[in-house]
């Protein structure tokens, strides 16, 4: 990683813990901080991972869900997130 991948990187979780502690909350600040920084940061982040994005109107949580479920019981590592 290069050393404006770390410094984004140290600013975006710096600034998460700032506002985990003292305004009781999160929001999109650590990452649009980190992406101001390093507009490269999420192909960094993500080079050593497979990621599957889902997207739409309607139905996303319950295709989340699935797809994760079925990544899971074929014996992979599943991380499931949204925001």
């Amino acid at each position: 990683m290069s050393i404006k991948s770390l410094l984004a990187t140290a600013v975006g979780k710096s600034s998460l813990w700032f506002l985990k502690t003292f305004m009781k909350g999160g929001s999109s600040l650590p990452g649009k901080l980190a992406l101001k920084i390093d507009p490269q940061i999420l192909d960094h982040l993500a080079k050593d991972y497979q990621v599957v994005v889902v997207t739409g109107t309607n139905g996303k949580t319950t295709v989340t869900t699935l797809v994760g479920e079925l990544v899971a019981r074929a014996g992979k590592k599943v991380f499931t997130g949204g925001n």
